[in-house]
């Protein structure tokens, strides 16, 4: 009962201050002008914005545009957005808070734990024997195991449910040596998020909705199978810019992240994120109330990869602003940004994309969100931010911060069609160039499965003029119209499902995709000539693999310290004791 009444509490508490905006109006108007430049540029349909600096001494909530254009609905600051990857970095609280409060004799040492160690009932398993007796938590949530993510069968929604999706993690072929490089994954963050549940005998649904609640953003949500967004309450629809104009975008594709939900599925509003900044910025403290305990939330933003890159002074260019990212703690960048601390992730569920940046020495934190049409190329959601802080650090009002200089310094967008043409034209110019077997299309006829990316088949369909033509049919999403454009390629050449549109929000419609087959019976899964998912072997079922993808025997370095991992290890201890 005392926490009912305790919710209630926070809930009126958070209801008063989110609708109350503070912010001097000459900022408020040159803010508002920025954000409504970069819509116009940009052909944004809804803008979240949020900002909040020194528990309230700024505030500013905003929704801007329409989330709902056929209806003429315009948007607000409850309005909710998808925040894709920023999820991430609510999943990293979620699973320090379990681990401080599960094992506090451990202290920090509990991240450096092998998960074996702490969940030996969740059979946690990757492709080698090394890996899945030592990976931790931390090697999760700093993209540090290097095994290939899954970017293909998640998309298109080639998995039978959460389990299977998690399951087939073991058989992803591994790309770099294990924690001597970051290789971003959505389905090892998934990962984390589906063990901690069961470490917890919940879900991670639950978990997450018990922090939300802690927190006070009670409009705060997932996506769901079960969601009919384009008619739910509040939810800003998507769109993209096809044919010079915004046309309204799939909602149901926003449904194929559900499988790994804690990399990239949460629906939030601006007055609900700026609590969530303000409770970053308070140390994982909501009002009196100590939600996450200090030690606990200091762990996130410790650099556990090492990513240093950016830009410093020079003698050739002593005034340069200094912009370097030093490294990737759990689930959020950290960076250096004119001589202050600034920690942050990006989001993209297309067609939404995302930005959230906190300034803990400054108490400042900007978070915002579009609901198209998809990647931001001119005018960022980064660029914006910059101009965002500037303005208030230095409280640079009289000199009318804007983008006209901005605009005038970054190449002019092409025309779509000219891209579009061009870019095909390479590809095909590539493929005349390689060599492989002589596949006919009567024998690229089949079902090819991959452990990992689960099962396509090719077969012969009639297309729209009566003519049977090669078609792949992969997952729910993934149906296409197949060319052979060398003896051993086929080039995905239209998609015969909406899945056009995820495509089209990132790079106006191009497809660079191709089958190409190594022998007869084993194919490669292209973008843009990079292999992007494990071989596609026929008839091959996850089925007939074995439980164990490796001999028992068999170490993958014998448990010998690698020297890259000794090397990142003394690097990250020098940039932790900087930032200290």
């Amino acid at each position: 009962m005392a926490k009912f009444f305790q919710t209630i509490f926070l809930s009126l508490l958070f209801t008063i201050i989110s609708a109350q905006n503070v912010i001097p109006p000459e900022t408020q108007t040159q803010i508002d002008a920025l954000v409504e430049a970069l819509m116009q540029t940009e052909h944004v349909p809804a803008f979240a914005l949020s900002i909040t600096k020194n528990n309230g001494e700024i505030l500013y909530n905003k929704g801007y545009g329409l989330r709902d254009r056929e209806k003429n609905v315009t948007a607000d600051a409850d309005t909710l957005f998808g925040i894709g990857s920023v999820t991430k970095s609510f999943t990293a609280v979620v699973i320090v808070k379990y681990l401080s409060e599960r094992f506090p004799d451990l202290g920090a040492s509990v991240l450096d734990t092998p998960i074996r160690v702490l969940a030996p009932s969740y059979n946690f398993t990757l492709g080698d024997k090394y890996r899945s007796e030592k990976v931790t938590f931390k090697d999760l949530l700093a993209h540090r195991v290097c095994t290939l993510p899954e970017s293909v069968g998640m998309w298109v929604e080639a998995y039978e449910g959460e389990d299977d999706f998690y399951y087939r993690q073991r058989y992803a072929p591994e790309s770099c040596g294990f924690r001597d490089g970051f290789l971003y994954n959505n389905g090892l963050i998934g990962m984390a998020g589906h063990i901690v549940a069961h470490m917890a005998n919940s879900t991670y649904e639950e978990m997450l909705s018990n922090l939300l609640i802690s927190i006070g953003m009670n409009d705060t949500t997932l996506i769901k199978h079960t969601d009919d967004h384009d008619n739910m309450m509040n939810r800003a629809l998507p769109y993209i810019w096809k044919g010079n104009q915004l046309i309204r975008y799939n909602s149901e594709l926003l449904k194929s992240v559900v499988y790994a939900n804690p990399a990239g599925g949460i629906l939030s509003s601006s007055n609900d994120m700026a609590k969530y900044m303000q409770f970053h910025l308070n140390r994982g403290k909501v009002g009196t109330t100590q939600v996450v305990s200090e030690e606990a939330m200091g762990w996130l933003r410790i650099p556990a990869s090492s990513i240093f890159s950016g830009v410093l002074k020079t003698d050739q260019n002593p005034d340069v602003l200094i912009n370097v990212g030093v490294g990737y703690g759990l689930c959020l960048g950290v960076t250096v940004y004119d001589g202050y601390l600034q920690v942050w992730h990006n989001g993209y569920i297309p067609p939404f994309q995302s930005l959230l940046n906190t300034y803990p020495h400054l108490g400042l934190g900007i978070f915002s969100s579009s609901s198209g049409p998809g990647s931001l190329t001119t005018l960022t959601h980064t660029v914006l931010h910059n101009a965002i802080f500037h303005i208030l650090q230095h409280n640079d009002t009289s000199q009318k911060i804007s983008f006209p200089e901005i605009l005038d310094a970054l190449p002019q967008k092409r025309d779509n069609q000219s891209v579009i043409k061009n870019q095909v034209k390479n590809t095909s110019e590539e493929k005349q160039q390689q060599i492989g077997p002589k596949i006919s299309p009567e024998e690229a006829l089949g079902t090819f499965g991959s452990g990992f990316n689960g099962e396509f088949t090719i077969s012969f369909k009639n297309n729209s003029a009566g003519v049977p033509q090669l078609h792949v049919e992969y997952g729910k999403w993934g149906l296409a119209w197949l060319n052979q454009t060398s003896p051993s390629t086929f080039e995905l050449i239209e998609w015969d499902s909406d899945f056009w549109m995820l495509f089209w929000s990132d790079n106006q419609g191009v497809i660079n995709q191709t089958l190409e087959f190594v022998d007869a019976n084993t194919i490669r899964y292209l973008d843009s000539g990079n292999e992007i998912a494990a071989r596609f072997i026929r008839d091959q079922k996850v089925g007939d693999l074995p439980v164990i993808p490796w001999e028992e025997e068999t170490c993958k370095n014998k448990g010998v310290v690698e020297i890259g991992s000794l090397i990142s290890v003394i690097i990250l201890a020098i940039i932790t004791n900087m930032l200290n």
